[in-house]
């Protein structure tokens, strides 16, 4: 069979016996230059062709970043046939919501890309009528045994979607379980899309699902190439298109703690921000005799900020490949091949499928990249991998251990016993329990300023997910809570500080949970503390005549000509500095029920508990009084609070404040997305070096009537939008002692006291491409191929050919389309209500052209003299 990869490109992974397995593609050249791709799977017959007509959604891909909701459709046929997981299960893997218990897996799909993302992207489950922890269970009225998977995947969301009229369910994306019976095992998606179809179990597997959602997410790609797309496959060189078992997009190892490779992650721009920017462009490195010598990081010392842009990058981009130190550690710990070693890998653009060229290390450390698009080579040495020293202090031994219960004979002294066996053997066991825990009391009060938990390794690791480490002093106060996260096989805690400790507190919350450990460890403090370092290889590229190569070294140190390649140091920003209290990876959504007051004058001071749906743990800031911080709530009412904990266990926002409970319920109310005032910027409080810092030379028309001996510290008038360097036109009469308003350090017309726009009640979950002024009311056929950009109600007005008598019983679908009542009594959708008026369509809206509309953020100034001039950029609402 055959299908065309253009404008998309169809992934499909197929599991035998548990593991993947495919036929490789052959890539051939068709009609107008399309490239078609001819597969092979086993004995499917052509009634299990895959169809990609329903994989085409109107462009509707997922962004790369935000809030995303998600439902999963689970679904039973007329003869009773199910899927083999249950509802509870798929659940789990999708969003860990029973702690990863049904699933041997290490992360749940949503906790794995938050990881990796940074806390860029979040995956949450959907909600509504019938929804149990984001999944829907639906009944078809057609038995779908010896259905193929696209088959029946298109016939079931067809039909869902017609259920969805009445139960108006909102998601950002779906998946569809199909039911046994359905020939195949494994997953499909679009490059292009925002659902996947599993069967045969395949939706067990989390780099199945991991894989199959890459395709859904958008790619940052040049403006200039239209429909933007997901990521494709990656493979090797030589072997198949998944054969890469470095990246999510290769398929499929079992990789339970692992990332994309080099042109993906470029390409979800992850690893590039402001201040932080870890993303090279050498794509200038086409001259002879130019040259390039840095450090590359891995993804988890940059995900950790042990990372200095003035010194590291994350990934280097050349013309003809990527390059990136795939360091096994931490969010990418699990990688499945090319550990610690520098990759090569080459895609052309975004959308293509990207080809593992080669892997660097200290013994085989050169690569010589010669293309014949290119009349020269580029040559890649690795001149040395150094892993950062962890810096730890003496260690900290003595004492009795303790638990819940012991279960097998797994004793809790086990975890301090100094043997580092992480298997059976070696560790401790509760029983299966509620809130188990274990304790380590010291025989003295200790001064500790690290700590590091080893997992069992055998299996089961996942059991220590989102564990509590507490640290008490002598007098029984707690000085010190975090939640650990996703499970390692060793958790470094890094404390932040000293604190006195007299007992170690490990436990889990809820129901139904085993607590083992292999060992526990406690340092004090570094004598002489350094620095935490990143671990990063050292990389040397030149560029080399073909035809009269002239060979160099790692130990070059003068370039033989001026180098055109950018410079790694940060582009200079005059916007004013302002902080967000709230961390990037917390989402403060309230659940459904009401905050408490809660009063305990021996423990804490007076507080506030608000429930909040799951979102990342953050114990930041910690302690009482903290600083002021305004929230804002429903309908923008505003609460200050003094925060204690963002995000307690990932479930609590804890504060402080001086409104009453009452207040604090009407604003923070059930389903409530709290979010924070700002920015506003606060003027500072001295002119900024722009300003003149001499009295103008022209004097004043007239003497002021009470001269100052000496001309005034501050101007005389506030700060103008772009300050002068000659006198004001129109001087005042007396000076002033200060001016009228302190100027800002990037000053505005006027400094706004609140934002310049009331906050959304409901704010989106996450960017859209293309936002519509308010949600669709439904897809704009019954059902559509695509999802609209933004999350859908019901379809509620009559779809394409239902019965009418009039025009006013066919609603307008949007501001472009008109609906007609025709002759033969069913509504015709009519284009073109936009022509005639100068306007253009634009997301179902009738506008001009361009609109320049400001959005929320600042205007920056972009500094970068060897890649363009000077200039200002200002981000525009969607146009």
């Amino acid at each position: 069979m055959k299908f065309l990869l253009s404008p998309f490109s169809l992934s499909l992974a197929l599991i035998s016996g548990g593991k993947l397995s495919e036929a490789a593609p052959t890539s051939i050249r068709g009609g107008a230059g399309e490239e078609v791709t001819e597969l092979t799977y086993g004995n499917m017959t052509e009634d299990q062709s895959i169809s990609t007509r329903f994989l085409s959604e109107g462009r509707r891909l997922l962004p790369k970043e935000g809030v995303l909701t998600t439902l999963i459709i689970r679904t039973t046929d007329s003869a009773g046939n199910e899927p083999p997981t249950s509802a509870a299960h798929e659940s789990d893997v999708w969003f860990g919501t029973h702690d990863l218990e049904y699933t041997y897996n290490q992360n749940s799909m949503a906790s794995l890309y938050d990881q990796c993302s940074g806390g860029k992207l979040n995956f949450i489950p959907a909600v509504g009528n019938n929804v149990i922890d984001g999944v829907f269970e639906f009944t078809v009225d057609r038995d779908l045994n010896g259905m193929g998977m696209n088959d029946a995947g298109n016939y079931i969301i067809r039909e869902f979607f017609k259920v969805n009229v009445g139960l108006g369910l909102v998601f950002d994306t779906y998946s569809v379980i199909c039911p046994n019976g359905v020939q195949g095992s494994g997953g499909i998606a679009g490059a292009g899309g925002s659902h996947q179809f599993y069967a045969g179990g395949a939706e067990r597997n989390l780099d199945v699902v991991f894989h199959e959602l890459g395709h859904n997410i958008v790619i940052s790609i040049p403006a200039s190439q239209e429909n933007n797309i997901g990521h494709i496959h990656s493979g090797v060189t030589g072997g198949g298109q998944y054969d890469d078992n470095s990246c999510m997009m290769g398929c499929c190892a079992g990789a339970q703690q692992m990332c994309f490779n080099a042109p993906k992650s470029w390409y979800t721009g992850w690893y590039s921000e402001a201040g932080k920017e870890g993303h090279l462009d050498l794509t200038d490195l086409r001259t002879p005799g130019q040259w390039w010598k840095g450090k590359l990081v891995g993804l988890d010392d940059y995900l950790n900020d042990y990372f200095d842009d003035t010194k590291h990058r994350v990934i280097a981009r050349t013309p003809g490949f990527f390059m990136m130190f795939n360091r096994a550690k931490g969010v990418n710990g699990g990688v499945k091949a090319y550990r610690d070693q520098v990759t090569i890998v080459q895609q052309w653009s975004g959308r293509h499928t990207s080809w593992v060229l080669g892997t660097l290390d200290e013994d085989d450390s050169t690569f010589t990249y010669s293309s014949e698009y290119f009349d020269f080579d580029i040559i890649i040495h690795v001149c040395q991998i150094v892993y950062a020293p962890d810096f730890t202090g003496p260690q900290i031994i003595g004492g009795t251990a303790s638990q819940s219960s012991t279960s097998y004979g797994r004793e809790a002294f086990y975890a301090i016993d100094n043997n580092l066996l992480n298997t059976w053997n070696g560790i401790t066991r509760t029983d299966t329990e509620v809130d188990p825990w274990w304790k380590w009391v010291l025989d003295a009060e200790e001064v500790v300023e690290h700590i590091r938990v080893h997992n069992r390794d055998d299996c089961c690791g996942a059991r220590l997910n989102n564990a509590f480490i507490e640290l008490f002093n002598e007098s029984g106060n707690l000085v010190f809570s975090k939640n650990m996260g996703n499970a390692e096989y060793v958790k470094e805690v890094f404390l932040g500080g000293v604190y006195n400790v007299k007992e170690v507190l490990i436990r889990l919350q809820g129901s139904d949970k085993v607590l083992s450990l292999a060992e526990v460890e406690l340092f004090g403090p570094v004598e002489d503390p350094q620095p935490r370092q990143p671990d990063y290889a050292e990389v040397f590229a030149y560029v080399a005549d073909r035809s009269n190569p002239v060979h160099m070294t790692c130990d070059h140190t003068t370039a033989p000509t001026s180098s055109a390649l950018p410079s790694s140091y940060p582009t200079t920003s005059f916007e004013p500095t302002y902080y967000v209290n709230i961390p990037s990876n917390v989402i403060l959504t309230r659940d459904d029920s009401p905050c408490i007051l809660q009063q305990n004058p021996s423990n804490h001071p007076d507080r506030y508990k608000c429930m909040i749906q799951r979102t990342s743990s953050s114990n930041e800031p910690g302690g009482y009084g903290n600083d002021d911080v305004d929230l804002l709530g429903v309908d923008g009412c505003v609460i200050v609070v003094q925060p204690v904990t963002w995000a307690y266990g990932g479930t609590a926002f804890i504060f402080e404040s001086d409104e009453d409970l009452d207040t604090i319920n009407a604003c923070f109310a059930a389903g409530t997305r709290i979010t924070e005032l700002g920015p506003t910027f606060s003027p500072s409080m001295a002119p900024n070096s722009d300003l003149t810092p001499n009295p103008t030379k022209v004097p004043t028309e007239s003497p002021t009537k009470s001269p100052t001996d000496a001309p005034t510290a501050m101007p005389t008038k506030g700060p103008t939008e772009s300050p002068t360097k000659s006198p004001t036109d129109a001087p005042t009469n007396v000076p002033t002692k200060v001016p009228t308003k302190s100027p800002t350090k990037s000053p505005t017309a006027a400094p706004t006291n609140v934002p310049t726009k009331a906050p959304t009640k409901s704010p989106t979950k996450s960017p859209t491409d293309s936002p519509t002024d308010v949600p669709t009311k439904g897809p704009t056929k019954s059902p559509s191929n695509a999802p609209t950009g933004t999350p859908t109600k019901a379809l509620t007005e009559p779809p394409f050919g239902s019965s009418c008598e009039s025009d006013s019983d066919c609603d307008d679908l949007d501001e472009c389309t008109t609906n007609v009542c025709n002759s033969s009594g069913t509504c015709n959708y009519e284009k073109g209500a936009c022509d005639g008026t100068g306007e253009v369509c634009v997301d179902k809206q009738c506008m001009p052209p361009v609109v320049l509309l400001r959005d929320g953020s600042p205007c920056v100034f972009q500094h970068n003299p060897s890649n363009h001039p000077d200039r200002f950029k200002c981000m525009l609402q969607p146009t």
